[in-house]
Parts: structure tokens; C-alpha cells; sequence
């Protein structure tokens, strides 16, 4: 009787533990969207290698844990492939939203600066909850170089092609540049 309660117990404990985990992954990945504009590069591509990780590990794990024999038990290692690989994306998630939040909300002393950059796209990014507006911007510093920004429906109806804004930079916590301000130069303005 005391095995099966403390059984009980575990399950609900573990439950309770997926729950908490699940609800923090979403909740950094909330911040991290809520601050994917005011930053200068993005680390979406950073899923792809925690992805192959998981479905590597999850292949080694089939091959060495269980035999294969029949059909079903194909397609059952290719959802235990795929849950290894889902698995994995989430740990990357939860690591990449620690950097990107403890890069942005981390206070530094370092100095602001400013870079020019010239507008050479503008798209809307659809999807099934609304648009994201986007501008592509080409920096004059080469480190930099092209970068897509998210920016707010007003800029982005007032932007046109080949407009310079003057971007207003701080390097924060793990040294990657945070936009504090940005702003349109006047056409004619620097001769």
C-alpha cells in the first residue's frame, strides 16, 4: 500500500515538474519575443544544431536501447527520434532566451554609440496571428553588415527604400549590441 501511494505521489510529482518546466519555457520565450526588436542580431537559426543533437542522441538511444523487428516499431523510432529532437530544441530555447534576456535586461556600463544604416527592403512578415513589419537594413560598419529588424507600423509606413537612420547601440551583459534609439536622418541634412 505505502509503494503504490509513494507511486502516486511520484507520477504527480513528476506531472507537476513537467508543468512548471513547460510553463517557464513558454514564459522566456514570451520575454525573448517581447524583445526581439531592441535587439541587433537574432539567434532563431541556433534551433537548427540543438535539433540534429536531439535526433542524433535519439537515433543512438533506439539503436542501443531497443530491436527493431516489425513495422510498427519503425514508426514508433521515428517519434522517439522526433521527441529527442523536440526535446532538445526546448533545452536550446530555454538557453538561448537566458542569453538574449540576461544580455538585455543585465545593465552594463558600456558607452552608447551610433551606427548609420540605409534601408534596402521592407516586408511584411504574415502569419496566422497578424503581421510582423520588417525593414532590412544595410549598416555602414562591415561587422555588422545587413540586418532584419522588426519595427512598430508607424516606421514602417514611413520608411521608404534607401532611407538613412542613425541607430543609437549599447553593448549589454554578453557584449551584443542593443538598439536603445533609432532614428530617421533628414534627406539633404549632411551636406
Amino acid at each position: 500500500m505505502t509503494s503504490q501511494k509513494h507511486a502516486n505521489h511520484t507520477k504527480s510529482t513528476s506531472k507537476t515538474i513537467s508543468w512548471m518546466l513547460l510553463l517557464l519555457v513558454v514564459s522566456l520565450g514570451v520575454l525573448t519575443l517581447r524583445i526581439e526588436n531592441k535587439t541587433l542580431y537574432n539567434f532563431n537559426s541556433w534551433f537548427i544544431p540543438f535539433a540534429i543533437i536531439g535526433s542524433i542522441i535519439g537515433i543512438v538511444q533506439l539503436f542501443r536501447y531497443h530491436k527493431i523487428k516489425k513495422l510498427e516499431e519503425y514508426i514508433y523510432s521515428f517519434v522517439y527520434i522526433i521527441v529527442h529532437s523536440f526535446g532538445a530544441m526546448l533545452i536550446g530555447a530555454v538557453i538561448i532566451a537566458g542569453i538574449e534576456l540576461a544580455n538585455f535586461y543585465f545593465p552594463t556600463n558600456n558607452p552608447t554609440y551610433q551606427e548609420a544604416a540605409t534601408v534596402i527592403n521592407k516586408y511584411l512578415k504574415g502569419g496566422r496571428y497578424g503581421s510582423r513589419q520588417r525593414l532590412v537594413f544595410h549598416f555602414e560598419n562591415e561587422k555588422i553588415k545587413d540586418k532584419n529588424i522588426g519595427v512598430s507600423e508607424t516606421l514602417y509606413n514611413q520608411a521608404e527604400l534607401g532611407d538613412t537612420y542613425t541607430f543609437t547601440l549599447q553593448n549589454s551583459f554578453f557584449n551584443i549590441p542593443v538598439i536603445k534609439d533609432k532614428a530617421r536622418q533628414e534627406k539633404g541634412g549632411d551636406q
